[in-house]
C-alpha cells in the first residue's frame, strides 16, 4: 500500500511539473490545480530553499522523485 501512495505522489509531482509549463492562466487558477500545488509544495519548499536562486530551472520535482524512489526501494 505504501508503494501505491508513493507512486500516486510521484504522479502528482509530475502533473504539477507539466502544468507549470501551461501558459493559460485559467488552468493555473483551477481549484484542482491550486489544491495539487498546496500538496506538492510541502516537500518542494525546503528543497527550493536549499538550491541557489539563480539556476535556470527548478530541479525540486526531480529530487523529490529520486528520493521517493530510493525510499520505495528500501521498503
Amino acid at each position: 500500500m505504501l508503494h501505491a501512495l508513493i507512486n500516486i505522489f510521484i504522479l502528482m509531482v509530475l502533473i504539477d511539473a507539466v502544468i507549470s509549463f501551461v501558459p493559460n492562466l485559467n488552468v493555473q487558477r483551477h481549484p484542482l490545480v491550486i489544491q495539487l500545488r498546496k500538496i506538492v509544495d510541502v516537500p518542494q519548499r525546503p528543497i527550493r530553499e536549499l538550491l541557489p536562486p539563480n539556476i535556470p530551472f527548478d530541479p525540486s520535482p526531480l529530487i523529490i522523485i529520486l528520493v521517493l524512489r530510493m525510499v520505495e526501494a528500501m521498503i
